[in-house]
């Protein structure tokens, strides 16, 4: 976690899938942390993908 704002998970695979989309989204929603960032150091290239996970919080009405 980097803040409490955010889970930075790094991978060395060849490629990041399904399984590791649903692993950070799964970490996401057990921490209440909305987003996420996957990094794969084990490609020819670097790979990452940012993750939001839920809804944007509803704006506070002005009274």
């Amino acid at each position: 976690m980097c803040f409490d704002d955010v889970v930075v998970e790094f991978k060395a695979i060849p490629r990041l899938g399904d399984a590791e989309m649903s692993q950070m989204i799964n970490e996401l929603s057990a921490s209440k942390i909305r987003r996420g960032l996957l990094i794969n150091f084990g490609s020819k290239r670097l790979e990452y993908k940012r993750v939001v996970w839920g809804s944007e919080p509803e704006p506070s009405p002005s009274a």
